[in-house]
């Protein structure tokens, strides 16, 4: 998606089945993304060009619904799990997933992202008046940012600088 134009360009398939979520960036490799298959509960790396997907390994935790998030200053990825309400880190290399903490809030749909430049975990659900959050990784603990006016289940922050956003008058 381009973030300028709003414009949309197909990769392709992935050759995995269609429960493959929780996309996010790869802090590790440029043009590969992550995704986490809910039906398997395997992470995914998926190729940025052509769209298809190669197993990294199992998560060794049941996964619902969820969202991930590259991190950087984890090296790693968070994963947030509407079933069990609880933060997970996720090895890039393997695909455990290692247990952080549980949130004092429940989640349905998951919207997750680590923003890099604020260096802070956002999430959003469609539980309890939609609320957009921001959650400390350490101890569960969210914060209320607002109540959006839809359900959310997905989120994004910038990754590299963004012209049309960053040279805006």
């Amino acid at each position: 998606i381009d973030p300028c134009t709003c414009n949309v360009t197909e990769l392709g398939p992935t050759g995995y089945s269609s429960n493959l979520v929780g996309i996010t960036a790869n802090g590790v490799e440029v043009q590969q993304l992550f995704g986490i298959d809910y039906g398997t509960d395997n992470l995914y790396v998926l190729n940025g060009t052509n769209g298809l997907a190669t197993e990294v390994g199992p998560m060794n935790v049941n996964f619902g619904y969820s969202g991930s998030t590259w991190n950087t200053p984890i090296a790693g990825m968070y994963a947030l799990n509407a079933d069990d309400d609880s933060l997970y880190e996720i090895d890039p290399f393997t695909g455990n997933a290692t247990f952080t903490s549980n949130l004092d809030r429940n989640f349905g749909l998951v919207g997750i992202e680590w923003h890099t430049y604020t260096k802070e975990l956002y999430a959003c659900t469609d539980v309890g008046g939609n609320p957009l959050v921001a959650i400390d990784p350490a101890t569960g603990m969210t914060k209320l940012i607002a109540n959006l006016p839809f359900s959310c289940n997905n989120l994004a922050a910038p990754w590299t600088d963004v012209p049309c956003v960053d040279n805006a008058p």
